[in-house]
């Protein structure tokens, strides 16, 4: 376990927004951590497969609020790979609502939070891109409701879509120390306000 040794490290801006981190682990001032809950996802999975949208197994985590008006810290990172070397769409979800969303371009984009695309080779199939992003979320509930963020993935016509591992994964990789599987995880921190 790591010590924190920095006594009252401040927010260089507003001092009314100023988090005050102590050294003896307590959080003071306005936005104080009340909670954070993890979701961690270790084994590989081949979720979807074309323009179909789906959820990722174990990427879904629940938080109920303990104080009103809290704002939700999301931090996720996905390690995600398809076949054919086309791209794949990521949304972030607030229960049903798609959040962290690109603006409608036209009616032919498909609108996401991420999008990743390592389009490049002929040997694109072995590559594994690691999306990271952080949103800080102002959620409407009632206390004591609880609120599911989730991540969902989407490709193109007839493409498969990966979690944890390259679409060409095999034994024959992994001997050679080319290939492997990875984690992926989302977090939600509930920030006092």
């Amino acid at each position: 376990m790591s010590t924190l040794v920095t006594t009252n490290v401040k927010h260089a801006s507003s001092s009314t927004n100023n988090l005050v981190l102590n050294s003896n682990g307590s959080v003071t001032g306005a936005g104080k951590i009340l909670q954070v809950v993890q979701a961690v996802k270790t084994d590989a999975e081949l979720v979807t497969t074309g323009s179909t949208w789906a959820d990722i197994d174990d990427l879904s985590v629940d938080i109920t609020p303990t104080a009103a008006s809290s704002k939700i810290f999301v931090m996720a990172d996905l390690a995600i790979a398809s076949t054919n070397s086309y791209d794949t769409k990521i949304r972030l979800y607030r229960d049903s609502t798609h959040i962290y969303v690109g603006a409608n371009g036209g009616a032919d984009y498909v609108l996401a939070t991420k999008r990743s695309q390592p389009y490049s080779s002929s040997n694109d199939d072995y590559k594994l891109s690691n999306i990271p992003f952080m949103f800080l979320d102002s959620p409407s509930y009632s206390l004591g409701a609880t609120i599911t963020y989730k991540l969902n993935v989407s490709s193109y016509s007839t493409v498969q879509v990966f979690v944890n591992r390259t679409s060409t994964q095999n034994a024959a990789g992994a001997a050679s120390n080319y290939d492997g599987t990875c984690a992926s995880g989302i977090s939600v921190w509930e920030v006092g306000v």
